[in-house]
């Protein structure tokens, strides 16, 4: 959960992200090879989750999920 506070103070965050709402997370992939993060992301699909964001070193080293529309992207890889 990310309160609208900590939210608004983050760089690029959606003015209505799913995190406001606990529908949404991040999780770190540094050091964890590509093979075992997508996995995680083919899992993660298997569960609910349809929107799936990954974020290279540029930009964070994180997958994030959330299980709004369907969606995909990626940034910084």
């Amino acid at each position: 959960y990310r309160s609208p506070e900590y939210n608004a103070g983050l760089k690029g965050a959606a003015k209505n992200s799913y995190h406001m709402q606990g529908m949404a997370l991040d999780i770190s992939w540094s050091g964890i090879d590509p093979s075992s993060r997508e996995e995680f992301v083919r899992l993660a699909k298997i569960h609910g989750f349809r929107g799936i964001g990954r974020y290279g070193p540029s930009a964070g080293n994180f997958v994030h999920i959330d299980i709004g529309p369907e969606r995909s992207w990626s940034k910084g890889i």
